[in-house]
């Protein structure tokens, strides 16, 4: 019986020392920081990419992203890594229609062959900035719902897709933008 006690009690101090741990990277990667909301006026974005169509497992949807992010880093593109939703990925099989892409800082640049580029026209967005590494971020459903519900008590209407910046591993702005 004593042993038993003494075995619990080891049991339950590792359990603790190891809760501590998950809760301490958790607190260190912005798991636990709030949701910034606001609503901002903003400027058209000018994004030169590449459309996809598809579930969002697809290999060509990482492919994509990763290309924009290397053309950005190794400065063959200067802008801001962005992915405009026209429709989030959905269910089991993640549909989504989306454009990958950099927002242009310089719309003058030439676009490199085999990319496209689209205007996104905004005046007014309603914004959320997330400061937390992407492994413990908010899911982007729960990210516009809360993106609607503010809109909704601000008196807006909103568009039906999505912008979202990335402007660091631990700084995610999505943004949706009002109707005029």
């Amino acid at each position: 019986m004593l042993n038993s006690t003494r075995n619990i009690k080891i049991a339950l101090g590792i359990l603790v020392i190891f809760s501590i741990v998950i809760l301490s990277i958790y607190y260190w990667l912005g798991g636990f920081n709030q949701l910034e909301i606001q609503t901002v006026s903003m400027n058209d974005y000018y994004v030169v990419g590449h459309y996809f169509e598809g579930t969002y497992k697809s290999d060509t949807v990482s492919s994509y992203f990763m290309e924009i992010k290397q053309m950005i880093e190794t400065r063959k593109l200067n802008g801001i890594l962005t992915i405009v939703y026209y429709q989030e990925p959905i269910g089991k099989r993640g549909m989504m229609k989306s454009f990958i892409g950099a927002a242009l800082e310089d719309t003058t640049v030439t676009i490199p062959p085999g990319y496209e580029q689209r205007l996104i026209q905004v005046d007014k967005v309603v914004q959320a900035k997330v400061d937390s590494h992407v492994a413990v971020m908010p899911n982007p459903e729960k990210i516009n719902r809360r993106l609607r519900e503010h809109a909704q008590g601000q008196g807006l209407e909103l568009v039906n897709f999505s912008i979202e910046r990335y402007l660091s591993d631990w700084e995610v702005i999505t943004e949706i933008p009002v109707v005029p």
